[in-house]
C-alpha cells in the first residue's frame, strides 16, 4: 500500500477533523475520498510517527518541534491515486501550516513543490507515479 503524510502545526485534531469532515465522507474512525462509490483514499490520524520513526523529533527541527497534528492518507491498490493523493495534500495543506511526505523516502515536501509537481534531488512526490 502506498500512503502519503501531511504534518502540520499551529492547530488541533478537531480542526483538523473539521476540514476533514467538510471535504470528505466520514467513516468510524476515518473519512474517504470517493470517486462515485469507489473508495480512492483512506484518511485518518497519523499518531505512529514517534513509535515507527527513532528520528521523528530530529526530523521536524526546522520546524521547531513535531507536527501538532499528522494525518495519513492511504492509496487503494485498485487505482494509481496520484490526483486524489495530491489533491488531498493541497487542501491540507492550504488550510493548514505544514508540510507532507511520501512513504518513499523522508523528504518533507512544501504545498508549492507539491503544487508545482517539482523535482528534487532526482524524485517528485508521490514516487509511485507511472
Amino acid at each position: 500500500m502506498r500512503s502519503v503524510f501531511v504534518h502540520v502545526w499551529r492547530t488541533s485534531e478537531a480542526e483538523v477533523a473539521a476540514a476533514l469532515d467538510r471535504a470528505y465522507v466520514v467513516e468510524v474512525d476515518q473519512w474517504l475520498l470517493q470517486v462515485g462509490d469507489d473508495p480512492y483514499l483512506y484518511i485518518s490520524f497519523y499518531r505512529d510517527g514517534p513509535r515507527e520513526d527513532d528520528s521523528w523529533s530530529s526530523r521536524f527541527s526546522d520546524f521547531g518541534g513535531p507536527p501538532a497534528v499528522s494525518v495519513i492518507a492511504d492509496i487503494s491498490g485498485r487505482h494509481e491515486g496520484w490526483a486524489e493523493a495530491q489533491s488531498f495534500v493541497l487542501m491540507l495543506l492550504g488550510g493548514f501550516e505544514g508540510v507532507a511526505s511520501d512513504d518513499g523516502g523522508l523528504r518533507l515536501w512544501s504545498r508549492d513543490e507539491i503544487a508545482q509537481d517539482l523535482q528534487v534531488d532526482g524524485r517528485r512526490f508521490g514516487y509511485w507515479r507511472r
